[in-house]
């Protein structure tokens, strides 16, 4: 979280969508309601995407983007952090 600006910046554009078997450790590491991270693409809101397995790709995959100009907000192997363009 903290190479992503913390858990208040990542978490500062709701909703937040991660991967379903993830959701329940999104919410608790942001300190959201569980019912504030959703596994459904939206055009909107905060994207966790991670990597269970090196080599594996990420998911939620890339097909769930945020719109057309896609804002990584931090990455390192394992995940990464896109934010929608309305709040950056």
């Amino acid at each position: 979280m903290s190479v992503a600006g913390g858990a208040k910046r990542a978490s500062s554009c709701q909703p937040v969508v991660a991967s379903y078997p993830l959701t329940p450790t999104f919410a608790w590491k942001l300190g959201l309601k569980l019912r504030e991270v959703s596994d459904l693409p939206l055009r909107y809101g905060t994207l966790f995407r991670t990597r269970l397995f090196l080599d594996a790709p990420v998911d939620p995959p890339m097909s769930y983007s945020l719109g057309q100009e896609p804002g990584f907000i931090g990455h390192t192997r394992y995940w990464e952090v896109e934010k929608a363009a309305s709040c950056r």
